[in-house]
C-alpha cells in the first residue's frame, strides 16, 4: 500500500515539475519571440527614418529657401552645402534638377566666389547673394564643361552665398540682380521631413 501510494506520489510529482517546465520553456520561447520582434521593429524604424532620409531626392540637409520678386515668391528645396566637401562636390553628377530644388553654398565670410561646371551634367543657373541676401549677380544658363580645364564663373560682388538652380529658372520667373532671398541658417529641423522640402 505505502508504495503504490509513494509511487503515485513521485508519479503526480514528475508530472506536476514536466508541466511546470513546460510552462516555463513556453513562457521563454513567447518572450523570446517578442523580443526579436521587437528588435526588429526597432531597427526597421532606425534604417527607414536614417535611410529615407540619407537616400531620398537629395543627399544631406536641405532648407526652405524663398526667392523674392517684386511681383511674386519662389519657393526652393535647397540642398545646404555649408562644409569644403560639400561646396567641392556640389550637384557634380546630377542628372536632373525639378524647378523647386537647388543647392545653397554657405560661406563663412563675403568674398569673390569661383565656380566652375567640370563634371556637372545639367545646366544651371547660378546665383550670387550678398550677407544680406541680395542677389548681387546672376550667371544664366550655364552649360555642362567635360573638358580637362572649364572656364571659372565668377561673382562680380563680394558674396556670401550662392544658389543654384535648375538652369534657365531665373530668367524664366524674371528673377533679377536685386531681388531678396530669405531663409535662416541653421535650418529648423523637422520631423521626419527630411524626404520633402525641409531640412533634416
Amino acid at each position: 500500500m505505502f508504495r503504490k501510494f509513494l509511487k503515485n506520489t513521485l508519479s503526480t510529482a514528475n508530472a506536476k515539475i514536466r508541466l511546470r517546465t513546460f510552462h516555463f520553456f513556453f513562457q521563454y520561447v513567447k518572450w523570446m519571440i517578442f523580443g526579436i520582434f521587437f528588435i526588429f521593429i526597432v531597427l526597421f524604424f532606425i534604417f527607414f527614418v536614417f535611410g529615407y532620409c540619407r537616400y531620398g531626392s537629395f543627399d544631406g540637409n536641405r532648407g526652405e529657401v524663398v526667392i523674392q520678386t517684386p511681383v511674386t515668391e519662389f519657393l526652393i528645396s535647397a540642398e545646404v552645402a555649408d562644409t569644403s566637401e560639400k561646396r567641392a562636390k556640389g550637384l557634380m553628377y546630377r542628372e536632373n534638377l525639378p524647378d523647386e530644388m537647388g543647392m545653397l553654398f554657405i560661406f563663412e565670410e563675403a568674398g569673390i566666389r569661383n565656380f566652375w561646371m567640370k563634371n556637372t551634367l545639367i545646366p544651371l543657373d547660378i546665383i550670387f547673394l550678398s550677407s544680406d541676401k541680395k542677389i548681387v549677380g546672376i550667371s544664366n544658363n550655364v552649360q555642362p564643361c567635360s573638358d580637362d580645364f572649364c572656364p571659372y564663373i565668377s561673382s562680380e560682388e563680394p558674396a556670401q552665398y550662392v544658389l543654384e538652380v535648375r538652369g534657365g529658372f531665373a530668367a524664366e520667373n524674371s528673377i533679377e540682380v536685386g531681388d531678396t532671398v530669405q531663409f535662416t541658417y541653421p535650418f529648423a529641423r523637422k520631423w521626419l521631413s527630411c524626404g520633402s522640402r525641409y531640412l533634416r
